[in-house]
This record gives C-alpha cells, sequence and structure tokens, in this order.
C-alpha cells in the first residue's frame, strides 16, 4: 500500500526478504580497500615466523619473490593467499570501539600483515585468536570484525611452502638456441625458419624437432625436491652438464636461462 491512496496491492515474497534486513547485512563487510594490482610488498609477521614477498614491479606478469631468501615464489601458491587476505570479509561485527582487544586475542595478535602499496601508503591487518573464534582489526580503525576462522592456516603457511619449485622458468616456444656442454664435448643447437633445428656448426644437418620440444619441456617442468644452500660455491670442477638457453630478440642471440646440472 502506497500512503495516502487506498489500494491495496499483493506483491512476490521477495520483496519482503529484500528489505527485511538487520545493520549487519547492509554494511560494507570488505574489511581491506586494496586493489591488487597496487600491492607491491606484503609482510607477514605470525607467531610461526616472519616473512616479505615482494612483486616483480618490472615485469607485467604476476611474478613474487621471497625478499630475504631472494628465491622466487610459487605464483599459484602465494596468489590463493594474497588473495583471501584481500578479499577477506567479516562474518560479524563484535566492536565498534576497538576495546577489551585482550578479549579478541588482539593484544598479541596471532599474525600482522602489512600491505606496502605503489603509492607508498599502506594498510596493516591484525589477526587475532579467542576461543577457536578469528577476529580482524584494520590498524588506524576501531571496528572489530570476526571472519572465517579457516584464514589462520594461510596466515601460518610457512615460507618453505611459498618457494617456487620449479627449477627454471621460460617459454619453450620462444627459445632459438640451445647451447650443451658436458665435461667431454659441447654441442649448439640453433632454430631456423619453420621451427626447424640444425646443429648450428652443420648448416645441412637436421634435428628431429619433436625431440627438441620433449627436451624443453622436461627441462621447464624439471621440480626441485630440496634447496640445500642459498649460496653457490665456487668450485674448480666442471659440472656434468651445462645448458644454455636463448632466444632471439631484434636479430641478438640473448641468453634467458642457464642450467647448471652436477652429480652429489
Amino acid at each position: 500500500k502506497v500512503s495516502n491512496q487506498p489500494s491495496v496491492f499483493k506483491s512476490g515474497r521477495t520483496l519482503k526478504s529484500s528489505v527485511d534486513k538487520d545493520l549487519f547485512a547492509l554494511r560494507d563487510k570488505n574489511i581491506l580497500t586494496i586493489n591488487r594490482q597496487d600491492v607491491k610488498e606484503v609482510e607477514i609477521e605470525s607467531t610461526k615466523e616472519s616473512l616479505v614477498l615482494s612483486k616483480d614491479l618490472a615485469s607485467n606478469k604476476d611474478n613474487w619473490s621471497l625478499s630475504r631468501e631472494n628465491i622466487p615464489a610459487d605464483s599459484l601458491e602465494w596468489s590463493k593467499t594474497l588473495t583471501s587476505l584481500i578479499e577477506l570479509k567479516a562474518t560479524k561485527v563484535v566492536s565498534e570501539t576497538a576495546d577489551r582487544l585482550a578479549e579478541w586475542g588482539l593484544s598479541k595478535p596471532l599474525a600482522k600483515i602489512t600491505f606496502n602499496l605503489t603509492n607508498q601508503k599502506k594498510q596493516i591487518l591484525l589477526l587475532g585468536k579467542s576461543k577457536d573464534s578469528l577476529f580482524a582489526k584494520r590498524e588506524g580503525l576501531d571496528t572489530l570484525f570476526e571472519v572465517d576462522k579457516t584464514l589462520e592456516e594461510k596466515v601460518l603457511t610457512p615460507s618453505s611452502q611459498y618457494r617456487d619449485k620449479h627449477l627454471a622458468k621460460f617459454d619453450r616456444y620462444s627459445i632459438s638456441k640451445i647451447k650443451l656442454e658436458t665435461q667431454k664435448e659441447s654441442l649448439e643447437l640453433k632454430k631456423t625458419s619453420g621451427d626447424q633445428w640444425k646443429l648450428a656448426a652443420d648448416e645441412n644437418s637436421l634435428i628431429d624437432s619433436n625431440q627438441i620440444d620433449s627436451l624443453l619441456t622436461r627441462l621447464q617442468d624439471i621440480q626441485l625436491t630440496k634447496y640445500l644452500t642459498d649460496k653457490v660455491k665456487s668450485s674448480s670442477s666442471k659440472p656434468d652438464i651445462k645448458i644454455s638457453l636463448f632466444e632471439k630478440l631484434d636479430n641478438t642471440e640473448k641468453e634467458v636461462i642457464q642450467l647448471v646440472l652436477s652429480k652429489g
């Protein structure tokens, strides 16, 4: 019924459900106000460890690295955590006044996550745990929220799990030259027009392109099983195999990656 009009109408039940809401249903449940593209560095200080992940701003790709270890990060694994943090939503408002922080486990947070942005600003998220529930507060604001407790597992993920375990990252379709060196001989292969491969020393030779593609695919798919050291020790002995991969840019061959393989 419209006020001051006598007519009474029948409507669908959805009208009632669309307006019969409490204050929490109507409020913005996003805890952070961050555009993912603006994040250049994230520091996670938890009760387990402290780690820093930095984005390669010079690349057009979403490449990240573990800054302190200077190791590439697994983009897929880190993306899961970053998305969960940036898109974090409240399930309940527990306080509007930021008081009794100890009650919500926020006087000594489970984790402090600092987002450094490209505009030189930052946002800090504090997470606390109490009575098997997880609570969140954005530093500088008073409102305290309850959030999905499954986030705890993500923020406590060890840095070792974010390490990229691929030995080498490259686009195998862009490789134009391969140099193979062993302790006994060396071999150089070049890709010609039509994606055919030949020995650089013999223009009349012809190499099975399927075999080369198989080699590049296997190199691309090699996964690490363990990091032995962060620093390479110098050695006078030659490696068992050294593989250098090149791309052709502006008629110039540029080495994009070099793999050194030795038996332990």
